[in-house]
């Protein structure tokens, strides 16, 4: 059996890391699409790009296309101001092709002065998305 209550559930902690695998990868492809829209969710929300560990999960061109696709939002926060420290940290990354998300987070985070969690949009966007979810239970 299985107890779902909102967004959570007692025994789908892999199904819930795989949806949100899945939401990262498709706000990367919203990102793409939909620059200006997605400019205007990041100052709306004050974060910059969708996670640490998302700009290295998109296929894209290069590192600094994904980068320059996610990192555009101006005000409240200027994404554009840490292009540069990112993309050097991420180019290391690529190059020692470092692919655990937990890795790449804790490299970016202390590589890269005056980033934070609170940088990245992904948290903001679940925070959210949970609290416009209709709660419900159900056993199965």
């Amino acid at each position: 059996y299985a107890i779902v209550y909102g967004n959570s559930s007692e025994h789908g902690g892999s199904v819930i890391g795989q949806v949100e695998s899945m939401m990262e990868e498709q706000l990367a492809n919203y990102a793409e699409e939909n620059p200006g829209d997605w400019k205007a969710i990041q100052e709306t929300l004050g974060c910059c790009g969708i996670s640490a560990a998302a700009v290295m999960a998109v296929e894209s061109p290069s590192i600094a296309t994904a980068l320059k696709t996610q990192l555009s939002g101006e005000e409240p926060i200027n994404c554009t101001a840490q292009f540069g420290s990112l993309l050097s940290v991420y180019s290391l990354i690529d190059a020692q092709a470092i692919t655990d998300d937990q890795q790449i987070e804790t490299i970016v985070f202390q590589n890269v002065t005056g980033i934070s969690e609170n940088f990245f949009c992904a948290d903001k966007i679940r925070s959210s998305i949970k609290e416009y979810t209709v709660h419900f239970a159900a056993v199965v």
